[in-house]
């Protein structure tokens, strides 16, 4: 056999190796679970885990909502939690308060890339709205760089309305939607520092919001 195959073979069976000592799904959640207890036993999850690569360094990351069993229901928080090569997870960032609301769904995901988004959506008599803040890892830290809100009417009142905030171009969209019409209003407002998870409340977004954009 040649060098040449041997060196191929080598590369295969420890591809095949690392491919087999990949955690399981159930794995994977029953980790971060225990993970999660052990740093913060006085907590509840709220939904569930998602699981992703936000600075990605090729480990797989977890980020949950929790809330504190010895503070007020509303103090809904995310969580985000860093893999090791071992396939362990060690606590990273948390951020303040998102408001919890009996009224209100949220949850966190991940998309391919590895940002983090936190989804909010709610109805009152009127209408329903949706929430859905973009956080991405930059320069060792996790920032919100985005959102997108929408409002949509019932079905009897066809309009719809929404915003798209984007944090690093410091641009705003405005949108209105009557029937199959769409139109669109952009804006520029003063550049900020991008707020930092553990800065980010839902209470400091409306501050931190460009003003008459919220």
């Amino acid at each position: 056999m040649s060098n040449k195959i041997f060196m191929v073979l080598i590369a295969f069976i420890g591809s095949l190796a690392s491919y087999a000592a990949l955690p399981t799904e159930n794995a994977l959640n029953e980790s971060a679970k225990k993970t999660f207890n052990k740093q913060f036993p006085n907590s509840e999850l709220e939904g569930e885990i998602a699981f992703g690569d936000i600075n990605n360094d090729g480990t797989i990351d977890f980020a949950v909502l929790a809330h504190d069993l010895n503070n007020d229901y509303e103090d809904l928080k995310i969580l985000i939690f860093l893999g090791t090569r071992d396939h362990h997870f060690q606590f990273y960032r948390a951020s303040g308060s998102t408001y919890n609301h009996q009224r209100v769904s949220q949850s966190v995901y991940f998309n391919k890339k590895g940002a983090i988004f936190l989804y909010r959506e709610g109805s009152s008599g009127c209408c329903s709205w949706q929430e859905n803040f973009h956080f991405q890892f930059r320069a060792d830290n996790i920032v919100l760089i985005g959102v997108e809100i929408g409002q949509f009417t019932r079905q009897d009142s066809p309009d719809d309305s929404g915003r798209s905030i984007n944090f690093l171009t410091s641009e705003l969209i405005d949108w209105q939607l009557t029937g199959h019409h769409r139109v669109e209003k952009k804006m520029k407002f003063p550049h900020a520092d991008l707020l930092r998870l553990e800065q980010f409340s839902y209470d400091q977004f409306l501050s931190y919001a460009p003003k008459g954009s919220y």
